[in-house]
């Protein structure tokens, strides 16, 4: 009996199956997947080339917009102003004021004492304008080394007195005298000798053009 029934159980099974596999093939289709994906065709290597090129031909281009320069040619005989002038317009029949030269500094001139003195240096004046400062240099050292300042007696203030000489062209020493006297007459001598002795001096530079020269020279108590 269990053989028939396990025979009976087997043809049911059969049955079922297949009444589903008929109700399978004659029903609806079944549903679409709920995600959808997208799949790109891949074209070959050249392909990809040749679209990308005619897409890139197929753009129109766009129209850059070119600036010209117009150049103009002057003709003869025509004036062409490049810039405006920033001169102010005078009024037609009046002539414009000509431009002056600027003005030439004068030169500091020596400075002139008494008796068309000229100051060249702190007690040192000359008659002429006389630039060889050398020269005037080695001639006060010779006369100061040359001078043996005096003992005198009491008195008020400092001594100081100018002697007057002239050097002619070959060196000489000529005409020494006391010009303005200290008031002590041992005081001037003093400062007359130290002129004398330094009798003759070097000849007078060529640049000097004079034939002789006035010196001032102030001797002052030390």
């Amino acid at each position: 009996m269990k053989k028939s029934v396990l025979i009976s159980l087997i043809g049911h099974l059969l049955a079922l199956a297949s009444f589903a596999i008929g109700f399978s093939r004659t029903g609806p289709p079944p549903p679409l997947p709920s995600k959808v994906h997208s799949v790109d065709l891949v074209r070959p290597v050249g392909q990809q080339d040749r679209s990308r090129k005619t897409k890139g031909e197929n753009k129109p281009s766009q129209a850059v917009p070119k600036t010209e320069t117009v150049k103009t040619k002057q003709r003869s005989g025509q004036k062409v102003d490049t810039a405006p002038s920033t001169e102010a317009m005078s009024p037609k029949g009046t002539k414009k004021p000509a431009k002056t030269a600027a003005k030439q500094q004068p030169k500091p001139a020596v400075q002139k004492g008494s008796s068309g003195q000229n100051k060249v240096a702190e007690g040192l004046a000359l008659d002429a304008v006389f630039d060889d400062y050398d020269y005037l240099g080695d001639m006060t050292g010779r006369i100061t080394d040359a001078w043996r300042q005096p003992v005198v007696g009491p008195h008020s203030g400092v001594l100081k007195t100018t002697i007057l000489f002239t050097i002619i062209r070959d060196g000489s020493v000529l005409d020494v005298q006391v010009w303005a006297s200290s008031g002590d007459n041992t005081f001037d001598r003093s400062a007359r000798q130290a002129v004398e002795e330094v009798d003759p001096l070097p000849v007078l530079p060529e640049g000097f053009k004079g034939d002789q020269l006035g010196v001032y020279l102030d001797f002052t108590e030390n």
